[in-house]
């Protein structure tokens, strides 16, 4: 199947006379079920209903599920998640669908590393919503919400850069070297099933490094999102949502609706966004 991305679109709002934060600026790119929305021309092949749902099921995970990235200032991604949370659940209502959040640091790089050297190494900070229920622990625990800056990190990344448990990594943001970080870490892990549609076939997130031009990018760093929302930015962040709809649940008769569904979701979420930063510049809530 030929892999199909909605068009970007941002969304700018102002600012109120006591500066209130608000969503200045979100920009959404929404990458859609290309699968869903050829699903008619599926059910004209399949003889049976679980034909149909296999043909879903059977889909690379980038082409059977959805995605929502986000560009959001940290003091409004609480309003960004209420909105792509209920636009996805909406659309998804009469299968089901399991939402994550992820959302990730800018680049930072390593403050021990060497300035001459022919390949900086970046490190790979996020925040992934129930890693806890798809990944396995081989030492120590999971970061906790708090005060203390602790992250977790995929074993491959801690064997190739020879860290441990009890490790503390100190690194500075490569954008604004006025941001630096030092984290303990506090526990390794492994995904237990590299092929689950949680992990969405990502190179990083499944090998601990990604090798881009003369930049290596390794992690995942772990951290919690308050530590994320906290620490790691002092302007925008990358929040993503991984949407995947519960196929199993999929009747015939459910197919051109969530074709309709799914090919609305971008005008549902820029509505959705104007009616929160509305609701933010009255000071009331939009939902």
């Amino acid at each position: 199947m030929i892999s199909r991305s909605l068009a970007a679109f941002k969304t700018v709002g102002r600012r109120i006379a006591a500066d209130w934060p608000i969503l200045v600026a979100a920009l959404v790119t929404i990458t859609l079920a290309t699968s869903l929305l050829a699903a008619g021309p599926i059910y004209a092949d399949a003889v049976t209903i679980s034909a149909l749902q296999r043909s879903l099921a059977d889909s690379p995970v980038d082409e059977s599920n959805v995605t929502v990235n986000v560009s959001v200032f940290p003091d409004n991604y609480g309003t960004a998640d209420t909105v792509v949370r209920t636009v996805l659940e909406d659309a998804f209502e009469e299968i089901g669908t399991e939402v994550f959040a992820q959302v990730e640091a800018e680049a930072f790089g390593f403050a021990d590393q060497s300035p001459d050297s022919d390949v900086v190494d970046l490190a790979s900070f996020q925040f992934f919503e129930s890693i806890e229920d798809h990944a396995v622990l081989i030492e120590g625990r999971w970061p906790q919400e708090g005060a203390a800056r602790e992250s977790t990190v995929l074993a491959a990344a801690a064997t190739s850069l020879e860290i441990s448990v009890g490790d503390v990594i100190t690194v500075t943001n490569r954008r604004d070297d006025s941001i630096s970080v030092s984290v303990e870490i506090v526990g390794v892990y492994e995904p237990l099933d590299t092929a689950d549609a949680f992990w969405f076939g990502d190179d990083l997130a499944l090998t601990g490094t990604e090798q881009s031009g003369s930049f290596n990018t390794n992690g995942p760093f772990i951290v919690s999102n308050e530590l994320m929302l906290d620490a790691f930015t002092r302007s925008r962040i990358d929040a993503g949502w991984r949407a995947i709809p519960q196929f199993e649940n999929l009747g015939v008769e459910q197919v051109e609706l969530l074709r309709g569904n799914v090919a609305s979701l971008e005008s549902r979420l820029e509505s959705r966004f104007f009616t929160a930063m509305n609701g933010d510049l009255e000071g009331s809530s939009p939902f």
